[in-house]
């Protein structure tokens, strides 16, 4: 029993002197950091170092460049003007202005200038239906009658045929009194219309018929009967 209270009482003085050297050991070395600390802070050699590293910096900046911004519209308009307006004289009436060279007196006041429209193309003229003074033939109707039926040769192969009938004509008394055109309404035979065509043809001159004071062209219309004896 006495051998273990020894040992252990040798073991709590171990502790204890580790304790305390420990304790010497932790001062010592805290002491030593902050004389390094006070040495960093007080060496001019190492300020001074800094110090050239800094003047030799040269700062460098970012210089954005200015865009130039479009100029409005409305500007360049007014310079634009501003330019015609230097470019127009604008000449006072009151100045006397130089005389271009070109007098009245230059032209020919008695030349004739034809200034009629051309004539217009002429139109046939037209040919009445009624008018209030139609054509007349000298002696009247009966007289035309009897000169158609004295002048009429009867076809020689219609004769042969017994061919017989009437012919309508209708023929122009033009505004001098002449027969114009003829024209066949109803035909009987073609024998017998060309002959009264032939006749119609060779008519004296009519009186003219007449319109408002007039001469004018007439349509006249007869019918040419041809029979057998």
């Amino acid at each position: 029993m006495e051998v273990k209270k020894k040992s252990k009482v040798n073991l709590e003085k171990f502790k204890l002197m580790f304790w305390s050297f420990s304790a010497i050991i932790s001062v010592v070395l805290l002491i030593g950091a902050f004389d390094v600390y006070e040495t960093g802070i007080g060496d001019d050699s190492f300020q001074s170092e800094v110090a050239v590293e800094e003047e030799e910096m040269t700062e460098i900046t970012r210089q954005d460049e200015k865009v130039k911004e479009p100029e409005p519209v409305v500007q360049k308009q007014e310079k634009q003007q501003q330019q015609i307006v230097e470019v127009i004289k604008i000449v006072d009436n009151s100045q006397e202005v130089e005389d271009p060279g070109i007098k009245i007196d230059d032209f020919d006041e008695s030349e004739n200038i034809d200034l009629e429209p051309d004539p217009e193309p002429e139109v046939e003229d037209k040919i009445f239906v009624y008018v209030k003074n139609m054509p007349e033939f000298p002696g009247g109707n009966t007289a035309l009658r009897r000169w158609v039926g004295k002048n009429i040769i009867y076809p020689a192969q219609a004769r042969e045929n017994g061919i017989e009938g009437t012919v309508y004509l209708r023929f122009e008394v033009t505004k001098s009194g002449k027969v114009g055109k003829v024209e066949l309404q109803k035909g009987a035979d073609p024998l017998l219309d060309e002959e009264a065509i032939r006749v119609i043809k060779k008519l004296p001159k009519f009186k003219p018929g007449e319109q408002n004071g007039k001469k004018v062209n007439v349509w006249y219309s007869i019918p040419v009967t041809f029979k057998l004896s």
